[in-house]
């Protein structure tokens, strides 16, 4: 069965091209995360069980993120779910 969609939103194929705004989101603050508990790349990802390369993507808002990795990268820094996706307020982080 296909259902149609409403005017003026995006498709599955574009819902999931990465960047998006909760992909940006989780990476703020899970960099923010990261660096106010001094935390390495590699102990985030010793701590969430995720590999360094996949972890670099979630941090540059390049990876597309399923609710079971939000939850394991929230316990991993000690945040909330919800917390990591919300829009940030302030200017966006510059890139490197």
């Amino acid at each position: 069965m296909n259902a149609k969609r409403a005017p003026h939103t995006p498709s599955a194929a574009d819902a999931d091209t990465a960047p998006n705004e909760l992909t940006l989101a989780l990476a703020r603050h899970l960099a923010a995360a990261q660096e106010e508990l001094g935390m390495s790349a590699r102990g985030l990802a010793a701590q969430s069980g995720l590999s360094r390369a996949y972890l670099a993507r979630v941090l540059k808002g390049e990876a597309n993120v399923g609710l079971g990795i939000l939850m394991i990268l929230s316990r991993a820094v000690g945040k909330e779910p919800w917390d990591m996706i919300k829009p940030p307020s302030g200017p966006p982080r510059q890139k490197s």
